[in-house]
C-alpha cells in the first residue's frame, strides 16, 4: 500500500473509531430495502467546488449554505484544509459531522447534520484527487473530483468508480462531484454551440482538446460519463443549466457554458420511498450570490430517505 494512502486511511480511522472500518477494495453499500410504501423524509444535499479553498469567499459560501439548511454538503477544492479546520468550517456552516480526504492539494470533504460512517477513502494512483465515500441518510454517498486535464485519465477514473461501486442495484447509491467531463445527454447543446470546433480553434486548443475531445480531435469524447451511465447510474441533473463559468471564471478551461458538476444515482435509490424518479432531482443554482462565490455554481439535490435508513 502506498505510504500516502496508508497515512490517509490511518487518520480517517482514528477519527471514526466508533464507525465501521474503511473498505479499500469496494464500496460496501448500506443494507436495507428500498422503503416502498413507508413514510419517507425529504432531504437536501448541496455539492460545491469552492475554488482553491474558498479564501475570502468562505464567509459568503458558509452564509449561503446556512441559509439553505442543507442536510449534507459535499465539497471539492478544500485547499489548505485539514481535519480540524474542516470540522471548524462545518460548525460555522451548521454541520456536526465531517470527513476529509487529502490525496492532493485539491481536497475532498463531506459535512453533514447526520452521522457519517466512512466507507472508502481511495487515494490510489488512478484518481487525480481521490474518492471519498460515506454512509449517510440510508445511502452510500461518494464525492470525487475527476482529472482536469485528460479525458482518457477520467475514463480510467470512471471505470474504477464503477468497479468499486459494482453493478449490484440492491442498495441506494449517489455519486456527486466536479467530474470535469461532458455528457452525451447534453449533446444537443454541444452541437448547437459547435463545441468541438470552438475547442480546436480557440487559444487553448492543445489543453482543451486533451481534456474534452477524442483522439482524432474531431468530436467530443463522452467516454467517462458514458462509463458511469452504463453502470448503470442515472444523471438526475439533465437540463439544469451550466455549472461554469461564473463571473469569477478563474480557469481558462471554462471557455464556454458547460455542465461539469453532476449527481448520479442508482435505480435502487430511484425506486426507494415507493418510487422517487420524478422527485429526485439535481439543479444548478444560478443567482447573484452564487455567481460571485466560486468559479462553479453549486449543485442542489432533492431526495427522500426512509426513516429506518436514517438512524
Amino acid at each position: 500500500m502506498p505510504h500516502a494512502e496508508a497515512t490517509a486511511k490511518r487518520k480517517l480511522r482514528k477519527r471514526n473509531r466508533h464507525k465501521r472500518p474503511t473498505n479499500s477494495t469496494a464500496v460496501d453499500r448500506p443494507r436495507g430495502g428500498g422503503g416502498a410504501g413507508r413514510s419517507c423524509q425529504p432531504r437536501r444535499l448541496l455539492h460545491w467546488n469552492i475554488l482553491d479553498g474558498g479564501g475570502s469567499r468562505l464567509t459568503g459560501i458558509c452564509n449561503f449554505v446556512r441559509d439553505g439548511q442543507y442536510d449534507v454538503l459535499t465539497l471539492n477544492e478544500l485547499n489548505g484544509f485539514d481535519e480540524a479546520s474542516l470540522e471548524r468550517l462545518g460548525k460555522r456552516c451548521g454541520f456536526t459531522h465531517s470527513l476529509l480526504l487529502a490525496k492532493s492539494p485539491y481536497r475532498l470533504g463531506i459535512l453533514s447534520r447526520h452521522p457519517l460512517s466512512l466507507i472508502a477513502a481511495d487515494t490510489g494512483h488512478t484518481f487525480a484527487h481521490g474518492l471519498l465515500c460515506a454512509r449517510v441518510l440510508g445511502l452510500a454517498l461518494c464525492v470525487t473530483h475527476l482529472n482536469p486535464h485528460d479525458v482518457r485519465r477520467r475514463a480510467d477514473e470512471a471505470r474504477e468508480i464503477v468497479r468499486r461501486v459494482g453493478t449490484d442495484d440492491q442498495q441506494p447509491f449517489m455519486l456527486v462531484g466536479d467530474l470535469n467531463t461532458l455528457s452525451s445527454l447534453d449533446r444537443a447543446e454541444h452541437a448547437k454551440a459547435d463545441l468541438a470546433s470552438l475547442i480546436r480553434k480557440g487559444p487553448y486548443a492543445p489543453q482543451l482538446s486533451r481534456k474534452f475531445l477524442d483522439s482524432s480531435q474531431a468530436a467530443v469524447d463522452y467516454t467517462p460519463m458514458q462509463v458511469l451511465l452504463d453502470a448503470p447510474l442515472r444523471d438526475v441533473g439533465v437540463g439544469s443549466g451550466h455549472s461554469v463559468p461564473t463571473s469569477i471564471n478563474a480557469d481558462h478551461m471554462h471557455f464556454a457554458t458547460l455542465r461539469l458538476d453532476y449527481c448520479l444515482v442508482n435505480d435502487q435509490l430511484l425506486r426507494s420511498c415507493g418510487g422517487q424518479r420524478d422527485e429526485l432531482r439535481a439543479s444548478l443554482l444560478h443567482d447573484e450570490r452564487t455567481d460571485s462565490l466560486s468559479d462553479h455554481y453549486p449543485l442542489e439535490v432533492h431526495f427522500h430517505a426512509p426513516p429506518d435508513l436514517t438512524r
